[in-house]
């Protein structure tokens, strides 16, 4: 009987071992199947809301740059979009530089796109007298700033041309950006949507907005 009531007791422990053992497993987070817009799956492990992984972060600021400052002749291999204007209340800019302009925080958009139709895409620029490419050379890690806000420094040089400089030169340009984590979309891209509205819900799908943007002389790191 002593046998017995130990055998007993024993197999009350397993179970009770077991049963705790299988709770913390089912309180643990899994790993998710997550598809994209463009059919592709990955498993995307369990991160904070507004976690953005270093490489999206500087992914998402050099290409951001290089959208927003290439245009005509000379980026039109480059960077799709960069040789079509489109109308802004500030003036004409480059398409390429209207999808990015989406990533812009909505108090900083107009502020941002009536400077750069002042002192970047000029007038001049719109007539096709000047093309710019920008060519990045490093992006620095990004720097937390606060919860959910990053810093992030593109390094590169400004190819540009004119009728007067046709063989072009380069001119250093570095930005600073600040960026914050922002709302990923949840609704599916439609099957037949243009080239433009897939372009600006790839941008949106990085969850990132940009909140300010600074021209540095040289590398502050």
């Amino acid at each position: 009987m002593m046998i017995m009531a130990c055998s007993t007791m024993l197999l009350a422990l397993g179970f009770l071992w077991q049963g705790g053992k299988l709770a913390r497993l089912a309180n643990n987070e899994h790993p998710t199947l997550v598809q994209a817009s463009a059919g592709k799956s990955f498993i995307a492990l369990p991160q904070a809301y507004d976690y953005r992984s270093p490489q999206l972060l500087q992914s998402t600021a050099k290409d951001w740059v290089m959208l927003m400052f290439s245009w005509g002749e000379t980026a039109s291999n480059v960077v799709p979009g960069s040789i079509d204007l489109t109308e802004h209340e500030s003036g004409k800019i480059p398409l390429s530089a209207y999808k990015a302009s989406m990533l812009l925080s909505d108090d900083f958009r107009d502020s941002f796109l009536s400077l750069y139709t002042a002192n970047v895409f000029t007038s001049e620029a719109a007539q096709g007298s000047i093309s710019s490419l920008y060519v990045p050379l490093q992006v620095l890690p990004p720097k937390e700033i606060g919860t959910g806000r990053w810093e992030v420094e593109v390094l590169g040089s400004r190819y540009i041309s004119t009728p007067q400089t046709p063989a072009g030169k380069m001119v250093p340009a570095n930005f600073k950006l600040e960026m914050m984590a922002a709302e990923i979309p949840q609704s599916p891209l439609e099957e037949d949507a243009n080239a433009s509205v897939k372009a600006v819900y790839q941008l949106f799908e990085s969850g990132i907005r940009i909140t300010k943007v600074e021209e540095l002389p040289h590398a502050s790191r």
